[in-house]
């Protein structure tokens, strides 16, 4: 299988008998164009932490964290970026951030972090040693400068619209997902959230982004989040498996028993690599779920 950078995370998902490696998620985004000499990067840093607002204008935005989520060959980290002391990106759930770096390409990302976190914001990001643009995002050191710009996604949440949502995510594509079950849990009142249904797909136990953050939630709020973790390869501990509901791949069967009537959930959420992608609308199709319905982020 081909292995290829995309976005923001590696990662490998499957359709009814596919395995795609190489998942970007959807974190942040920047753009090729960094300050040159001391007063274009004062300007840029008053535009970026006094106004950030994103917009289609590049803004320049200060690296302040670095932390790593899961270690291996194709390590996540979570990069930290500053904004003024009390604002917030102001970014629509479910839209990302365009993001690269000088000759390098350019690569979507959507920020794990609300509107409702005041004075950062924070990216995860999958890097791949071979790749064209995450190995150097890897070398930023802190107090180092990158520009980004936003672009508007294919679904913006709306508040009160949905009475179900199924997410199928691979790898670090369970970023826009996190982003909007944060945004559900934390400000909506119970009656009035949709019911959401997470199906989180990895390779490795080793490889599953923020795994104890989802399963603690899902725990706190059983009538509005279930998370399924669906492993290629099990893990060999038991009381680790005992954790994980599918092995293999996300199927249009496994997403059948995990709906139980695919018809009657309002909207679909896909995130992944492009042939992930293709293989979950796949799957949707073969379950006969509308068009209309489906959502590629």
């Amino acid at each position: 299988t081909e292995r290829r950078e995309m976005g923001g995370g590696g990662w490998a998902v499957w359709g009814p008998a596919l395995l795609v490696t190489g998942v970007p998620l959807v974190v942040g985004v920047l753009a090729d164009w960094w300050s040159c000499g001391e007063n274009s990067a004062r300007k840029e840093e008053v535009a970026a932490e006094e106004d950030p607002v994103m917009s289609s204008s590049r803004q320049s935005f200060r690296l302040i964290h670095k932390e790593t989520l899961t270690s291996g060959a194709f390590p996540v980290r979570l990069f930290r970026f500053a904004l003024r002391a009390g604002t917030s990106l102001n970014l629509p759930l479910g839209h990302h951030l365009m993001l690269s770096l000088p000759r390098s390409p350019i690569r979507p990302y959507t920020p794990i972090s609300t509107n409702d976190q005041k004075g950062y914001f924070d990216l995860v990001i999958k890097i791949y040693p071979e790749g064209a643009l995450t190995p150097r995002l890897d070398q930023l050191a802190l107090g180092d400068r990158v520009s980004m710009y936003s672009n508007a996604g294919k679904f913006s949440y709306e508040r009160g619209r949905y009475q179900r949502i199924v997410m199928l995510a691979g790898g670090t594509g369970m970023t826009p997902m996190w982003q909007i079950i944060q945004e559900v849990l934390r400000n909506e009142e119970c009656g009035e959230r949709p019911h959401m249904l997470l199906l989180f797909g990895n390779m490795t136990f080793e490889d599953i982004i923020m795994k104890r953050e989802l399963d603690e939630l899902a725990a706190d709020h059983p009538e509005s989040l279930q998370v399924v973790h669906v492993l290629a390869s099990p893990p060999e501990d038991s009381a680790r498996r005992e954790e994980i509901r599918f092995q293999g791949f996300i199927t249009a069967d496994v997403i059948r028993e995990c709906v139980q009537d695919p018809l009657e959930a309002p909207e679909y959420l896909i995130c992944g690599p492009d042939a992930m992608q293709k293989a979950m609308v796949g799957n949707l199709q073969l379950l006969g779920v509308p068009e209309a319905q489906i959502h590629v982020m």
